[in-house]
């Protein structure tokens, strides 16, 4: 599996040293990982390092921070519990001054290309809170279909209850 992959003039690489400091902002960002549908136990430091090295190196899955050319972190995308047949989910995110500027086809686009050429995957699963219409819309354009929504599925900091949409992206062959 490659390291780097080039796309839009960003780049979607293995994470870095130099990454921590976007990284660990993004998981403490509340708000964003509600959205993300998580609830990081903690997020000081070491945890956010912890949170790093765990999704780089998780078994079935891949981790890689999209930055722009000249190294600087942006976001990241994974992907999680690749299973036979070759299925799995996967999620983009990206710091609050890239959100709504096209980084996120760019995020997306690179997700794609990695799980279908370099996973050999023959669907990525999405799931979105319903109360996230950009991100509904992103998927759709790169050719994510419904298949239902999860009612009352996550438990945000918010102490409410969010309906989550549950999107699939199939590849042909």
């Amino acid at each position: 599996m490659s390291d780097c992959v080039a796309v839009s003039g960003f780049i979607a690489r293995r994470p870095v040293d130099a990454d921590f400091a976007v990284l660990a902002q993004m998981r403490r960002d509340s708000r964003l990982q509600n959205m993300l549908l998580s609830v990081p136990e903690r997020t000081d430091d070491d945890a956010v390092r912890e949170w790093i090295a765990r999704r780089s190196s998780a078994p079935g899955g891949l981790f890689r921070v999209i930055a722009e050319t000249d190294g600087a972190a942006v976001g990241f995308i994974q992907i999680s519990r690749v299973d036979e047949p070759p299925k799995a989910y996967g999620g983009i995110a990206l710091a609050e001054g890239y959100r709504g500027r096209g980084v996120g086809a760019v995020a997306l686009s690179a997700l794609l290309m990695i799980a279908r050429e370099e996973l050999g995957l023959i669907s990525l699963l999405a799931e979105i809170r319903t109360d996230n219409p950009s991100s509904i819309r992103l998927h759709e354009r790169f050719g994510y279909r419904r298949v239902g929504v999860m009612d009352e599925h996550f438990l945000g900091t918010d102490g409410q209850r969010h309906d989550v949409l549950l999107m699939q992206r199939r590849f042909e062959d």
